[in-house]
């Protein structure tokens, strides 16, 4: 696993960013389906993700050595299967600063209130995002 090439991912690709970011919210390691975080990141986005992006983003999480990218056959989804160590890797690597914490704390206090205060919070949050790099170390 390449921590060095996975926090360059996260600081020039949006699609790494949007997934990264969804990604430590969550408690488990599962397989991710194409379909379902394209659903997932295109929910909030300002600019639409498109599947290939989701696909390109799998592939080189692959190449990385964070798990496999399984191409959909008979009816399977196309999906991204983590090798076990590489999620939790991951999220360690995300937590490590705290900036990445304190900015999961805004977007919980975002969800917990609402569209009104969201709006806001969301600005305030796009603009530190911007100007540093606050998730990896």
């Amino acid at each position: 696993m390449d921590e060095t090439k996975l926090r360059e991912m996260y600081k020039r690709d949006r699609v790494a960013r949007a997934f990264f970011d969804h990604m430590v919210r969550r408690e488990y390691n599962q397989t991710e389906t194409v379909d379902h975080i394209l659903e997932l990141l295109n929910e909030n986005a300002e600019k639409a993700f498109w599947r290939t992006e989701v696909i390109e983003l799998f592939k080189q999480l692959q190449q990385l050595g964070f798990g496999r990218y399984v191409v959909g056959r008979k009816g399977h989804p196309s999906r991204f299967i983590w090798y076990a160590d590489s999620f939790n890797a991951m999220r360690s690597m995300y937590f490590t600063d705290l900036g990445a914490f304190v900015l999961l704390a805004f977007q919980k206090l975002i969800d917990f209130f609402g569209s009104k205060t969201q709006t806001r919070m969301a600005l305030e949050i796009k603009e530190i995002q911007k100007n540093m790099f606050l998730p990896f170390p």
